[in-house]
């Protein structure tokens, strides 16, 4: 998570400097996260399926290696299509990560331990945010904006090491079946027929949709309307990371006593009165810090909460297919919001980003506010058990695996 979380978002405090280097329109620039966004969203629809018949474990190793890899390319990329390669194969990885790691907390935690774990996880983003990022883009002042994606290439190798030797399979997932296009797409389909998960996977495009808008151009503005430099806008990623530590866990233990519902609602519109705040306190560098600090706060609590409810809804045998159905289609807002991004920053200006990612959390909270996320998780609850003592078989020795 660590990995997976700076290699993305120290994308937009670089779009500058990769502006500089390979001489990238500006419109152009919001292509590069689009990119990553299109090619996560069709594999994670593959890697759902797949991890629901060979297992998170297998899903988890194969995406840290693939992400690794093309993490270490990035240094060869010297123009724009080279670029733009890379981030699709690191992309592809990120599909076969995201939507394998929430539900393999799913499969092992109990319902009233779920949140708290999903919390505690997402410190590993936080983390890439208080450390990772601001190092990052120190380090690419330096040395290239290529050099933070080969350090972080590394580390997600390491991780990739940890995983094959630490982290065991689930005993819940059957075994190794040939997964064909047919059966596949014939699931999707019957779990998108359900309108709760419609209703899911609209929740998910407006939140990717609503911090996409705003985030890629976020770093961009403050370098021209405040003439920022590389360690103003990485004290001001650390203030966001921090916030994002704070949130993941309060959010997690929040809505494990609250209800999801709630913490949702109300980290949407405290984030869109945040993000409307930064755009009346330009010439205050500290409150321009403070509003992040809390946007990225209630980013972090929101997604715990949200993405712990829908988990909540799964069944065991739809779990993988359904959380990475709902998270590829999130990329559609993803993906259209740093298309946009670049496009309404050059024409008319980063306000009007602003309010429409306003806007976004707005419908969001609504969408949110009906009953459907509360009466789906007890229906499903009365019909799954979860009595099994030991949900996981130990991993099999280096001996055995040889």
């Amino acid at each position: 998570m660590f990995v997976a979380s700076s290699q993305f978002f120290i994308m937009s405090p670089l779009l500058p400097q990769m502006e500089r280097e390979l001489c990238i329109s500006e419109a152009y620039l919001g292509f590069i996260v689009g990119v990553y966004s299109v090619s996560l969203g069709i594999t994670a629809l593959f890697a759902g399926i797949l991890s629901d018949r060979v297992g998170r474990r297998h899903m988890l190793k194969i995406g840290s290696l693939l992400m690794g890899i093309s993490l270490m390319l990035h240094v060869f990329a010297i123009n724009f299509h080279l670029l733009m390669l890379f981030r699709l194969l690191a992309g592809i990885s990120g599909g076969l990560l995201t939507g394998t790691c929430v539900s393999y907390v799913r499969d092992y935690f109990p319902y009233e331990k779920r949140g708290k774990a999903n919390g505690i996880i997402i410190t590993g983003s936080a983390l890439g945010q208080i450390a990772g990022i601001p190092l990052g883009i120190l380090l690419a002042e330096e040395l290239g904006f290529s050099s933070p994606f080969l350090v972080l290439g590394v580390f997600m190798l390491m991780a990739f090491v940890l995983i094959h030797f630490c982290v065991p399979q689930p005993i819940s997932v059957p075994g190794h079946k040939r997964v064909e296009a047919r059966e596949a797409t014939r699931q999707y389909w019957t779990i998108l027929r359900q309108p709760v998960y419609q209703r899911a996977a609209m929740g998910y495009i407006l939140m990717f949709f609503s911090i996409t808008i705003y985030l890629i151009y976020f770093p961009k503005w403050l370098t021209e309307t405040k003439a920022a430099t590389s360690a103003e806008l990485a004290f001001v990623f650390l203030i966001g990371g921090i916030a994002s530590l704070l949130g993941g866990p309060v959010a997690g233990w929040l809505s494990d006593r609250v209800g999801r519902t709630s913490v949702t609602i109300t980290a949407s519109m405290v984030m869109a009165g945040a993000m409307g705040a930064s755009l009346f306190f330009l010439l205050d560098a500290m409150i321009i810090s403070a509003t992040f600090f809390v946007v990225m706060l209630c980013l972090s609590g929101r997604s715990i909460a949200f993405q712990s409810g829908v988990s909540d809804m799964t069944s065991v045998a739809d779990r993988g297919k359904a959380m990475n159905l709902m998270i590829s289609l999130g990329q559609i807002g993803m993906a259209g919001g740093s298309a946009l991004a670049g496009l309404i920053y050059s024409d008319l200006g980063f306000t009007v980003n602003t309010i429409l990612a306003i806007i976004s959390c707005t419908a969001m909270a609504l969408l949110v506010a009906g009953k459907w996320m509360k009466v789906r998780h007890y229906e499903m609850v009365a019909a799954e058990s979860e009595t099994a003592e030991d949900p996981f078989v130990p991993a099999p020795s280096l001996a055995e695996q040889l």
